[in-house]
């Protein structure tokens, strides 16, 4: 299985061994911070993993200003979350099932984010109108919008998102690219829809991010070789929707 992870959150990645139960040491564990580049994940054989996707909002609750810490970054969960990490992992090796494996990851999450730092209303605003702009919302723009200075709205953003509102916009563009390749629309429809001045320039952004190029992602993805994952299958509930995958 082969894939290429591209986010603006933080993916909490614990791999179990190759037997759903047994097992007395877990293969591997990740936080994988947001990413300006798709990480490129392979793996060979079978693999029992659990792992969550926490988008910015709960990312910043459980990391706080280590978050931009993390941009482009894997690091060991209990570099940051401590030992709890460690007795999660354990807790996870001693469960058979999905459904109590997903719920014991919620319940460390839950912990995590319990007395953690929240998003200022100037954020929570700038990232809806990130998202319901599609990206295509310029900077200053933005900056005018939630009444805060270009430089003022890239710090705070930088601390509570991980990633500059610049290198966020790309990322929503180019994911909203993905799905717009996945439904078969060409890339003149991509470029007209996303707002891009040419399709070179929108090439530029896609290749740079996912390392493909548009042809090379659809080729790659009908062979199963390649996914841009950008949204989990199931679903527990956690703080404000934080999703969790098994």
């Amino acid at each position: 299985m082969s894939g290429r992870l591209l986010t603006y959150g933080v993916r909490l990645v614990f791999e179990l061994g190759d037997a759903p139960t047994g097992s007395t040491k877990a293969r591997s564990a990740a936080l994988i911070g947001p990413r300006t580049r798709a990480l490129e994940v392979r793996r060979d054989g079978d693999c029992h993993t659990v792992s969550a996707t926490l988008p910015p909002w709960i990312a910043f609750r459980a990391f706080g200003d280590s978050l931009q810490l993390l941009a482009d970054r894997v690091v060991q969960p209990a570099e940051l979350l401590g030992p709890l990490a460690l007795a999660v992992e354990r807790d996870l090796l001693r469960t058979p099932s999905s459904e109590g494996r997903l719920s014991i990851l919620a319940t460390a999450i839950r912990h995590w984010c319990a007395d953690g730092p929240r998003w200022s209303p100037e954020m929570e605003r700038a990232w809806r109108l990130l998202q319901t702009s599609g990206g295509m919302i310029r900077v200053g723009e933005l900056a005018d919008a939630v009444g805060l200075s270009s430089r003022a709205l890239a710090g705070r953003f930088a601390q509570q998102v991980g990633l500059s509102p610049k290198k966020s916009a790309r990322l929503i563009r180019v994911g909203r690219a993905c799905q717009a390749l996945g439904r078969g629309w060409s890339v003149a429809e991509i470029v007209e829809d996303a707002g891009y001045f040419d399709p070179a320039h929108f090439m530029r952004d896609f290749k740079g991010l996912l390392g493909l190029t548009p042809g090379a992602y659809v080729t790659a993805s009908s062979r199963h070789e390649c996914r841009c994952a950008a949204a989990p299958h199931s679903t527990v509930a956690l703080p404000e929707d934080c999703l969790v995958l098994r």
